[in-house]
């Protein structure tokens, strides 16, 4: 416990926001990936999630600028902009969730596959890649 707290005491110097950043984001993926089966939300539902947290931080940083003017404190917007995004993605998912599930259907054949190694001139010399349909 000691050292998360010193790890998120240094969240005031650009360093430790940025780790903070990567803490929080790769936390969330592994999240995402270990409740994804569980919870396997549609693709609108999945739009209507996205809308509301982009619509929650709009809505509660532009309020933030509105509200305070000329005398903006920017960690204070970005943490009102963060919780609103919060509050936008938890009321779209409540919002969402009687929605019914997709009817999935198999499919029966597999879809072709192409790819061809490319070569890309650069400055420096000359890049390596692979591009294709999967």
């Amino acid at each position: 416990i000691q050292a998360v707290r010193r790890f998120f005491s240094r969240a005031h110097t650009l360093t430790g926001a940025l780790r903070g950043a990567k803490a929080t984001l790769n936390a969330g993926a592994v999240g995402g990936m270990l409740g994804a089966g569980s919870v396997s939300p549609t693709i609108a539902r999945v739009r209507y999630l996205d809308l509301g947290g982009i619509s929650g931080g709009i809505l509660f940083g532009g309020l933030y600028v509105a509200a305070q003017g000329d005398s903006t404190d920017g960690r204070s917007a970005v943490a009102i902009t963060a919780t609103g995004m919060v509050a936008g993605l938890g009321t779209a998912w409540l919002l969402t969730s009687g929605m019914p599930k997709d009817h999935r259907v198999e499919k029966t054949t597999a879809a072709p596959v192409s790819w061809a190694p490319t070569i890309l001139p650069l400055r420096s010399g000359a890049g390596l890649g692979v591009q294709g349909i999967f």
